[in-house]
């Protein structure tokens, strides 16, 4: 439970108000969290300048994430990690990668949750 809550705070609870000018486009990704029987979705735009944005997806009766959100983070990449810094609170957030192909990415989140990244 204080795995979900952290998370849910981490990344989800505030949306970043500051407006950044972003450079080229690296990739975008569809995004869904999986935890427990709830599955969250949005997308994920990472810049070339190691910026990136968030937009998830909120849903009325969801214990998540009740309205739409986007987050600014600044993120990291190696064949191990993907790391995501807020920019509005400079909270980490580390995800293991568990598997990673050009169009498609696992990772994993505090052991028990559960992300699919698919290129579009």
């Amino acid at each position: 439970m204080m795995k979900r809550i952290t998370f849910i705070y981490l990344v989800l609870a505030t949306a970043c108000s500051e407006s950044q000018e972003f450079d080229k486009l690296a990739n975008t990704w569809t995004v869904s969290w999986t935890i427990d029987n709830e599955k969250v979705t949005g997308d994920l735009t990472l810049f070339d300048n190691n910026y990136a944005q968030l937009r998830v997806t909120g849903q009325p009766n969801s214990l998540l994430v009740k309205e739409n959100e986007g987050v600014n983070f600044q993120w990291e990449m190696n064949n191990r990690q993907l790391t995501l810094k807020r920019l509005d609170n400079d909270i980490e957030l580390k995800y293991e990668i568990l598997k990673k192909s050009k169009d498609y990415m696992e990772l994993s989140f505090a052991h028990d949750i559960t992300v699919k990244l698919f290129r579009q």
